[in-house]
């Protein structure tokens, strides 16, 4: 049959009908996918979230992806693979709550006065911590804390919208993992996340599936103060603080604290790696900051004593440090053996973060993410009125100074565990001058900038619950 004109009037409209509809979509695909008329501003970019986790009292040469040669730390190992590790990254003292502050604030803990456990400082009204920078910046902020030392009575709650007080062991059990991954996932905003565990902190007590590294008899010893220490009245103490007092006050091998403190790092490796690749595994590390972080280390008799707050040697006061961020990628399995402090860090995040640094922070963003951070000493100190301590770094030379004590100078390239006290050869008398000038000014600048801020004198009032957790630690009676 042959094709009436209607026919053929209606083949031509369905034609050109779809020659409009092609037509049509291809304007609509080029608009949508053309690049901003020129003097458009495009849309702005996404701030990365920050991941920030603080270890408590982990000594970075305990770990294997520095050279300890127990295996402590394989889930942690590979995921350092993934950033940049500071090999000679430094704490700013020897105990929580002024190494924290430094951390959250960008100041040494002289300027704010963060020293005495029973005397909160009041803090200046200009002066922001990190977290409070980041939520002003639109981002939305939670932490999970392990131990009533980081509370508001030290104003450690300061910019947190969620702030939660979690059990030492945290993130260890599956709900405390899902009460991080749920405020991780209940928002489509940037956040800033704290977490801080106390699994490494005294007394170590590890589950057996980590207390890996005792000997045959030193798991006879150990099963036996356990069983001695059940058999105590609670009033009197608990077991971890029995077996505290049986490590410091007999003759215990070190060895025997050495293998519980390790078997306590791997407890700490699985309840965080495990954590680090729930992050991975859900896609919001992708564009994030990931920080790991220790306040400080350990004591393990190197120096005559057990556990952290008395001296700052490198076995106290080298941290842990690893920066992993979205936009240096080309960066993965770099460790940088430069000295860096951890006042150096909050510099860092906002500069990732491309926030504003506030003038009073003391130090400088971290290489090799922004600036060498130059050869200039890195400072550690104790003030608090019970001892007086400052330590200065500055390349391979380290000095401590104690108040009414002797100079202590060493070589740490050539004496890694300071044993050998160079401050009287003649040779290096032109050193020991220049750190004591360096901690002078130190000083010096601390106080300048603690005038500057007009930060007050006067001591806050910590809560009766705070004032427990300090006797429950053993930090006072």
């Amino acid at each position: 049959m042959t094709p009436s004109l209607r026919d053929n009037a209606s083949c031509d409209l369905l034609r050109f009908h779809r020659t409009v509809l092609e037509l049509l979509a291809a304007l609509l695909l080029s608009f949508f996918s053309a690049p901003p008329a020129r003097g458009a501003a495009p849309p702005a970019p996404r701030r990365p979230n920050v991941i920030l986790i603080s270890v408590d009292s982990l000594r970075p040469d305990h770990l294997g992806s520095l050279g300890y040669p127990r295996d402590t730390s394989p889930r942690l190992d590979k995921y350092f693979k993934t950033g940049v590790l500071y090999s000679n990254a430094y704490s700013v003292s020897n105990f929580t709550i002024p190494s924290h502050a430094a951390v959250f604030w960008g100041m040494y803990p002289s300027v704010l006065d963060y020293w005495d456990v029973q005397k909160p400082p009041i803090l200046p009204e200009n002066v922001f911590s990190l977290p409070e920078i980041f939520q002003q910046s639109g981002y939305r902020t939670g932490a999970f804390v392990g131990t009533k030392l980081l509370s508001k009575d030290f104003s450690f709650d300061r910019g947190f919208e969620t702030f939660e007080l979690m059990n030492r062991f945290s993130p260890s059990s599956q709900k405390d993992a899902e009460t991080i991954l749920h405020w991780v996932d209940s928002s489509d905003k940037p956040f800033f996340l704290f977490l801080h565990t106390f699994i490494v902190h005294y007394p170590h007590m590890p589950p057996p599936r980590h207390n890996l590294f005792l000997s045959a008899n030193q798991k006879k010893l150990y099963a036996g103060l356990i069983r001695e220490a059940e058999m105590l009245p609670s009033s009197t103490t608990t077991p971890g603080f029995f077996l505290l007092q049986k490590i410091t006050q007999t003759d215990l091998s070190p060895s025997f604290a050495a293998a519980l403190y390790d078997g306590s790092v791997r407890f700490a490796d699985e309840a965080i790696g495990h954590l680090l690749k729930k992050l991975d595994s859900n896609g919001v590390a992708e564009n994030s900051i990931v920080v790991l972080l220790s306040d400080h280390g350990d004591e393990l008799n190197e120096h005559g004593h057990y556990f952290h707050g008395r001296t700052l040697y490198d076995e106290t006061v080298r941290a842990l440090l690893f920066i992993r961020a979205p936009k240096n990628k080309n960066l993965p399995g770099r460790i940088v053996d430069q000295p860096v402090s951890l006042v150096d860090l909050p510099p860092t995040l906002l500069r990732l973060a491309g926030l504003s640094l506030p003038p009073y922070f003391q130090g400088s963003p971290l290489p090799p993410f922004d600036g060498s951070g130059g050869n200039r000493p890195i400072y550690a100190e104790d003030a608090r009125e019970t001892s007086s301590l400052q330590a200065a770094r500055a390349g391979r030379w380290k000095l401590i100074l104690t108040e009414g004590g002797k100079p202590e100078l060493y070589d740490l390239v050539a004496d890694r565990v300071e044993k050998n006290n160079l401050a009287a050869a003649p040779e290096h008398q032109g050193t020991l001058k220049l750190l004591t000038d360096n901690i002078t000014a130190f000083e010096k600048m601390n106080l300048t900038l603690r005038q500057t801020l007009q930060a007050p004198h006067r001591p806050g009032q910590p809560s009766e619950e705070f004032l427990k957790s300090l006797r429950d630690l053993g930090y006072i009676r």
